[in-house]
């Protein structure tokens, strides 16, 4: 089965796709929001990290955090977790030449399928000694005060996006739901956090079946 990889690059003022500057080799980032900053006027920089970009960076409190956060989102049944794999591999690569000490994996903490492979990745021996890999897992509370709650996954989402990602991830499988119509469209959960991210402007990756 054929399966398309679409880029999302978030919002830059300036119209920067951040993945394809990261992957020319000749761009800087800024380490907390990850936009270009070599754009004219650094145009594409937020405003919460601009006024940290005019000082100096070694005096920053913020822009000394040197961790650098993928956000994992996918499908229950994802089938394919050396795709997961491979592409947390190349990540880890960019966040260790741009010089992060620590390389945090946000998922959602399902058992099966794409958080699964996710967090199977984390426990790799990883080839870049300099670089600390961390998971982060976000399970769902989907019985509160004992009550059923079917909006949990989607809470969940938004929670993870609100702490912010350098990238983020989505494998999206078909929907599978008895009431939804088969190979029409992607699984709810994975498609609503990636579009949250893209929203809040993260870069994000997807892998559609």
């Amino acid at each position: 089965m054929a399966i398309a990889i679409h880029h999302d690059p978030g919002h830059t003022p300036c119209g920067c796709n951040i993945h394809e500057y990261r992957y020319s080799g000749i761009q800087k980032f800024c380490s907390v929001c990850g936009d270009c900053t070599n754009c004219d006027g650094r145009r594409c920089m937020s405003c919460v990290c601009r006024e940290y970009h005019e000082r100096c960076a070694e005096d920053c409190p913020v822009c000394c955090k040197r961790a650098y956060r993928v956000l994992v989102t996918g499908s229950r049944n994802w089938p394919y977790p050396t795709m997961i794999y491979e592409a947390l591999n190349d990540e880890l690569g960019i966040a260790a030449a741009r010089g992060y000490t620590e390389f945090v994996v946000v998922h959602g903490a399902c058992p099966t399928g794409a958080d699964a492979a996710a967090s199977y990745w984390t426990q790799f021996p990883n080839n870049w000694p300099d670089v600390s890999v961390i998971e982060e897992p976000h399970p769902a509370n989907w019985r509160p005060n004992g009550v059923k709650d079917l909006a949990a996954g989607f809470k969940r989402n938004a929670e993870m996006v609100s702490l912010g990602a350098n990238a983020c991830f989505g494998f999206i499988g078909a929907c599978t739901k008895p009431n939804c119509k088969p190979w029409t469209h992607g699984s709810h959960g994975a498609s609503h956090c990636a579009d949250l991210a893209v929203a809040s402007g993260i870069t994000v990756r997807r892998w559609v079946l």
